[in-house]
């Protein structure tokens, strides 16, 4: 009987982690359909742009290499849509990566 209350306890203990450590990691569909209503539908180029380095950087943090690139990617489109001299900066970033 004690033994069962054991395993009921550890297993309890690994799905608490386990749930625990999926809710920390970011829903990226949720963050670029934000992303794009914020580009799309309001026109919000420069808020997108701050959206798209927040997930850039969570990406980078936790080595998701597709979403690293989609990022890179809608950050050009966004950055030279913003700046004038878009492309050269653009060209230097890209290189950094």
């Amino acid at each position: 009987m004690y033994h069962k209350h054991i395993a009921a306890i550890i297993l309890l203990s690994f799905s608490f982690i386990i749930l625990n450590a999926q809710n920390t990691s970011l829903n990226y569909d949720a963050k670029w359909k934000k992303i794009d209503s914020l580009i799309t539908k309001k026109g919000l180029t420069q808020s997108a742009l701050q959206e798209v380095n927040n997930v850039y950087a969570y990406a980078k943090k936790e080595k998701n290499d597709a979403q690293l690139i989609k990022a890179l990617l809608y950050r050009v489109n966004l950055q030279q849509a913003n700046r004038e001299d878009a492309e050269k900066n653009n060209i230097t970033e890209q290189e950094k990566e």
